[in-house]
């Protein structure tokens, strides 16, 4: 049995050695964590204390989280193992990179401790998890800026933010990876200002399980290179010790260790997507990177102006600072918009940075500046954590909302029915996630028409007719995020209503008809194909089994 095997093989292990070692690296930088939370001010720790209760329940009184959480997909998967229903070994046959070891084995052995009956402690502990990442957050923003009011402004927004808000509600790997991103990004902050080495390998520890909880968010590491290096100079107030190799030799021990466990111990990356080569990647980049909705409630042109405004405060002090932020939002946003599934959760990793130019912005309203600049400051923080709010209660309205919720919603504006047989005749082609139809030869997924060649192929072989079955699955927040690609559809085709239609199996959906060639292309481009074959042959992209909600 080689090295490499023995890990795969014995993934519990992997997991209880990669959480032990950050276990002890973290009480180690205890001590320089709580210096800093004793840095804020009496009334400062008071509120952030209050936020941080606030952003707990959010999740647990304001969400009907006990009362409809269903766990679907790959929270069914942690769930099994939560409940002792099915081993979290990897001989299982679970897929590596959609399951991580740590959480599989994480959650198995919290439900040894607390009791396998149902899955509420589950989502207490991810609620506690969330809070906890609000709290750390408000430190972080103080460690950046030195300003309490920094610290409160962080705080709101972080609670207020809605895609983090549902996801404390959830028991899919977005809450706890969160958890280790900010964590990772306050300890290295701390130690790139103090020269402490110890703080830094606990950094290197918390940031390598960010990886192994969420392998897309490993972009972390050139991004925070961004904001330490460029962002973070001697100005800002960078230590010395920085420069040395000593400062720097436990981290890289650190990365090692982990970057070979975590690559052996969990097997070979899935394949995201249909793509071949770079230039597919680079092409679905292109056509989500625009797409700021997912940065909610950022997106909102005060959410914009919010973080404009805390860059300019920032650059007064520090010309770097700002550009070290934007850098690190930039280079993270564009990675992930390179995988065909990207989505709500995958923007919470840059909203680090855009949150902390809004904390520094909400900060202005506490300055000794201009009236004008204080007002401001205000006016745009407010706005932007009323729009988290209202994106929040629609979160909460929709929340695993039933088929006789999403009717009701949309019952004014349904239209004429339609037949179910007039749409299973094969001449159109059927954009839903119903089995049904896909084992018809009938349809095919959001992601069917992702890839311009493939989308035009349905165009061209159906005379022009795609319709979309708007469902409730489109509609609603829940743990399988179809909500997302939903939106993506939206923005990227012109559709027109045509009613709505009930089909044997129980499926409601509102129907809407694509107006316009997809990507502007009546036929695909000459010897389109995947992989270069001329045929596409009905392949069909396979995204990560999503779980959007999430504002607006």
């Amino acid at each position: 049995m080689t090295v490499w095997s023995f890990f795969a093989r014995h993934d519990g292990l992997v997991a209880a050695c990669q959480l032990g070692c950050w276990l002890v690296l973290l009480v180690g930088s205890g001590p320089a964590l709580l210096r800093e939370a004793r840095a804020l001010g009496l009334r400062s720790r008071v509120l952030v204390g209050a936020i941080v209760v606030g952003a707990f329940a959010i999740c647990a009184a304001w969400f009907p989280t006990f009362e409809r959480f269903a766990a679907l997909g790959h929270e069914a998967s942690y769930a099994e193992c939560f409940l002792g229903q099915s081993t979290p070994s990897s001989e299982h046959g679970w897929q590596p990179y959609v399951t991580y070891p740590v959480i599989r084995w994480g959650y198995w052995a919290l439900g040894g401790l607390v009791g396998r009956e149902d899955l509420a402690p589950l989502l207490v502990f991810n609620m506690a998890v969330r809070a906890a990442t609000v709290g750390l957050f408000a430190m972080l923003a103080r460690a950046v800026f030195r300003r309490d009011t920094a610290a409160v402004a962080g705080g709101l927004l972080l609670a207020l933010q809605p895609t983090h808000a549902f996801w404390g509600t959830g028991i899919y790997n977005v809450a706890v990876p969160m958890f280790f991103v900010v964590l990772c990004v306050l300890q290295a902050v701390l130690a790139w200002r103090d020269g402490d080495r110890l703080l830094l390998a606990a950094a290197a520890a918390s940031g390598s399980l960010v990886v192994a909880t969420r392998v897309e968010w490993g972009i972390l590491a050139p991004s925070l290179a961004v904001l330490l290096f460029g962002g973070l100079g001697a100005r800002w107030g960078r230590s010395a010790a920085v420069a040395t190799r000593r400062f720097w030799a436990p981290a890289l021990v650190l990365v090692v260790l982990y970057g070979t466990t975590i690559g052996a111990g969990a097997g070979a990356l899935t394949t995201q997507g249909g793509y071949h080569g770079i230039g597919g990647y680079l092409a679905t980049m292109g056509r989500q990177a625009w797409i700021l909705d997912f940065f909610s409630p950022l997106h909102a042109p005060w959410g914009v102006a919010l973080v404009l405004l805390g860059g300019v405060a920032a650059w007064q002090e520090d010309r770097r600072l700002p550009l070290g932020l934007l850098g690190f939002a930039v280079l993270s946003h564009c990675a992930l918009a390179t995988f065909n599934d990207f989505a709500y959760r995958h923007d919470l990793l840059p909203s680090v940075s855009l949150l902390l130019l809004g904390a520094r912005a909400g900060a202005e309203a506490w300055a000794e500046v201009p009236a004008w600049r204080r007002g401001l400051g205000a006016v745009l923080l407010l706005a932007t954590l009323a729009t988290g709010v209202s994106a929040i209660s629609t979160n909460v309205e929709r929340y695993y909302a039933s088929v006789e919720d999403f009717q009701a919603a949309h019952e004014a504006t349904a239209g004429p029915t339609v037949q179910h047989a007039e749409l299973e005749d094969g001449s159109c082609y059927l954009i839903t996630d119903n089995e049904r139809l896909w084992s018809m030869e009938l349809a095919g997924s959001h992601f069917n028409l992702m890839e311009p060649g493939e989308a035009a192929t349905h165009w061209q072989d159906h005379d022009g007719c795609i319709i979309w079955l708007y469902d409730f699955t489109d509609w609603r927040v829940d743990g399988l995020a179809v909500r997302s690609r939903a939106l993506k559809l939206r923005k990227w085709f012109s559709w027109e209503p045509m009613g709505q239609a009930s089909f044997p199996d129980g499926h409601e959906a509102v129907l809407y008809r694509m107006t316009e060639p997809p990507w502007g292309l009546s036929e695909p481009p000459p010897g389109w194909g995947w992989g270069g074959e001329e045929e596409v042959g009905g392949e069909e992209e396979q995204g990560e089994p999503a779980m959007e909600p999430e504002g607006e």
